[in-house]
């Protein structure tokens, strides 16, 4: 029976949904103060304060960073979860931040269809969860230095989304984040994050090419299924798991080289990848799961050369060209699972 990713999208997806409602995502609000159209909770042992909300005037917010209430003066270093995403905000088209921002919560500026431009301060750390989901107008965002993590589906369906560059200070960029960007052509990924949660770029469909940096160990379940635009993807060669369906129906793709190190590979990783010219398996035979399940027309599978034989022992592939290729020099390649 052929394994799909339908089951645990869906899986995902009711999970997602329930989450999305409750305690995760939005925080309990006190309203503290409202000054100049603006509604505020406040932080009076610090000064400090979370705005959820205020006037919109032609199509733009405005966030000042300080306001005066009962005479005393409140810095505003946070956006409350929700704070932009219900029915009056439906005309904002740009959003303007202090530079005393430090972090955009849960959902706060969901569904924002209109929102053409918004400029992140240097000052923030932390994008909430589904922060900007949903934002289809958007078509260009760029991320401060100071950013350190990007919540779960930060930027689902930002489909006006053509390009991204996260910056080195990231070190978490949560599941789901891009996915059903469907304008997004590139990505660069500078940080220092160690895992491509589980499907990150699920159904970017117009991504062509994404730089992987060294510091990845793992790629999660469906990370970039159905991008069906990607034509080539280098793996770091620190990469140690590529977990289920992480390729699925990458149509375009050409080759893959999975590096020495990999110790474990998921179902079906390269799933429906019928444009595949060559594979290329640089780790210690891990299972005969991951291949696609008919060869694609005239495909090269390279292994390992004591890996031949078992590679043609894969149902179907046992006329296919496979071929022995040296193993990466002075690499430690763990026992596959």
């Amino acid at each position: 029976m052929k394994l799909s990713l339908r089951s645990i999208c869906i899986c995902s997806l009711i999970a997602t949904t329930m989450l999305a409602y409750g305690q995760r995502y939005v925080e309990k609000i006190r309203i503290d103060a409202k000054v100049d159209g603006a509604i505020y909770m406040l932080d009076k042992e610090n000064k400090t304060a979370t705005v959820f909300g205020c006037d919109v005037k032609d199509g733009k917010i405005t966030i000042p960073a300080t306001f005066k209430h009962k005479r005393e003066t409140y810095t505003v270093t946070a956006i409350g979860s929700m704070a932009f995403a219900g029915e009056g905000y439906k005309t904002v088209t740009a959003i303007e931040m202090p530079q005393t921002i430090t972090k955009i919560g849960n959902l706060s500026f969901a569904g924002r269809k209109e929102l053409k431009s918004i400029a992140i301060p240097d000052s923030v750390k932390s994008i909430g969860d589904r922060a900007f989901e949903d934002c289809s107008s958007l078509s260009s965002i760029t991320l401060p230095p100071s950013i350190k993590t990007i919540g779960h589906a930060a930027f689902q369906r930002c489909s006006g989304l053509q390009s991204v560059t996260i910056p080195p200070s990231v070190e978490t960029i949560g599941d789901m984040t891009f996915s059903k960007c469907s304008g997004l052509q590139s990505v660069t990924i500078l940080g220092r994050i160690s895992e491509i949660k589980d499907f990150t770029f699920w159904k970017c469909a117009s991504l062509r090419s994404i730089s992987i940096p060294e510091s990845v160990t793992k790629i999660g379940a469906g990370a970039f299924a159905q991008c069906r635009s990607l034509n080539e993807v280098a793996l770091p060669q620190n990469l140690a798991a590529i977990d289920s369906f992480a390729f699925e129906e990458c149509a375009s793709m050409e080759k893959i080289a999975i590096p020495a190190k990999v110790s474990y590979i998921g179902l079906g990783i390269l799933s429906d990848c019928n444009a595949l010219k060559e594979i290329k398996v640089e780790c210690i035979w891990p299972n005969e799961r991951f291949l696609p399940i008919t060869p694609p027309a005239n495909v090269t599978l390279r292994v390992r050369n004591g890996d031949i034989e078992k590679a043609r022992q894969v149902p179907n592939w046992s006329n296919a060209n496979i071929v022995a290729i040296e193993p990466t020099a002075n690499a430690s390649q763990p026992q596959a699972h």
